[in-house]
């Protein structure tokens, strides 16, 4: 595993870090309300006009939770990248680990026609 500081990120990456975590919250809770309605629990769903109870209710979560959680997250992208930046600058960096591609480094490739 390497590990790298991030010591300023931009927004378009911050956003797709975001939306990455939002649509996955989204798939666990979707599937989190849908086992539970599976269950017997006592689950609805509104759509517009439209209200779902019980099992329709619960496949629909599988749907629906995702494309909320993905609302929320850019909501939520938008308030706290500011504070993040703070953050980042105030502790120096951010310290994460993982498999990277160290493409930064290496000359671009032209391109012949």
């Amino acid at each position: 595993m390497d590990q790298v500081t991030i010591k300023d990120i931009k927004f378009s990456s911050f956003f797709k870090w975001m939306m990455g975590i939002s649509f996955s919250f989204g798939v666990i809770t979707g599937i989190l309300f849908c086992v539970i309605g599976l269950m017997g629990g006592n689950i609805t769903a509104n759509l517009g006009e439209s209200i779902l109870y019980g099992i329709p209710a619960a496949i629909a979560s599988i749907f629906i939770s995702p494309v909320v959680a993905l609302f929320l997250g850019l909501f939520v992208c938008l308030l706290a990248y500011f504070p993040f930046k703070l953050l980042i600058k105030l502790t120096k960096g951010l310290r994460i680990r993982g498999i990277f591609e160290n493409d930064w480094n290496e000359p671009k490739k032209e391109e012949h026609g």
